[in-house]
Formats: C-alpha cells, sequence, structure tokens
C-alpha cells in the first residue's frame, strides 16, 4: 500500500514544470503538505516497524524457591533456549501437574496481553494508513487542480 501511494506522489513531484508553474502563494503551502505528508509516512513506517516487533512471552518474574504452585518455566520458549538438554529433562521428570497447570495459565495470560498490544500497533497502523490515503489522494488532487488551473 504505502510502495502505491509514494509511487503516485513521487510521479507528480518528479514532474518539476508543475511546481515552478505554482504561484508565489501557493508554493509554500504545497512544501508544508508534502513535509507533513513526508513526517506522517515516517510515523506510518515506525509503527509497522512496531507491529512486527517480537514480544517476550516470559514476565520477568523469578519463581518463588520452593513454591510448589509456581510455574517452573518448562513452557516458555525462553526458558527451554537457555537449558541444555540434560537440564531440561531433569526439569521435566520433576515437576508437577500444578505446575504445568500453573504455567498453562501464566502463558495464556501473556498470550492475552501480547495479543492485546498487537491489535493496539495494529490499529495505529491502520489510523496511519487511512490517514496516508486520505493526505495522498488530497496531493494528488491539488496537483490536479494546479495543472488545470494553469
Amino acid at each position: 500500500m504505502m510502495g502505491v501511494l509514494n509511487t503516485g506522489v513521487f510521479l507528480v513531484l518528479s514532474r518539476a514544470h508543475l511546481l515552478s508553474g505554482l504561484s508565489s502563494e501557493l508554493r509554500p503551502w504545497l512544501i508544508g503538505f508534502l513535509v507533513v505528508y513526508a513526517g506522517l509516512t515516517c510515523l506510518f513506517v515506525f509503527h509497522a516497524i512496531d507491529c512486527l516487533r517480537p514480544r517476550r512471552l516470559r514476565s520477568g518474574l523469578s519463581p518463588a524457591a520452593g513454591d510448589p504452585q509456581e510455574p517452573l518455566g518448562l513452557l516458555h520458549w525462553e526458558f527451554i533456549g537457555a537449558c541444555d538438554l540434560a537440564d531440561y529433562r531433569r526439569a521435566w521428570s520433576t515437576v508437577r501437574m500444578e505446575q504445568l497447570n500453573g504455567e498453562v495459565v501464566l502463558i495464556a495470560h501473556h498470550l492475552a496481553g501480547l495479543i492485546a498490544a498487537k491489535y493496539r500497533a495494529l490499529g495505529r497502523l491502520y489510523w496511519g494508513l487511512s490517514v496516508l490515503v486520505v493526505l495522498a489522494a488530497l496531493q494528488l488532487i491539488m496537483y490536479a487542480g494546479f495543472a488545470l488551473v494553469e
């Protein structure tokens, strides 16, 4: 979407005779509009990057020592990747069912938070794209109007 929008705006801007033919009163407005469009494009790209940013599943809380209800981290990929195979097998041989249940509850809760953050980021991305579509359309209409007046 961004490529199509920016290509249309770029093609019009690459026609230098359109800009040089504008009156001195209109040129600052047009340049200001382009600066706003460029700034919003950068903000849009930032929101797109935020949507793609990986988020950690683990909360960072360390389990209480000796608490039989506390999850061990056996289902968290961060924990699995940090352990060697022998330690991971040993942890599975000592785990209790309530610890696994607690871990599943914790993972479900954290995933709900991650999904909510992704939806907020996607909402900002959608909003930004909508604004850029409107601005690109206005820009192209302005250029067409200026070209017809000349």
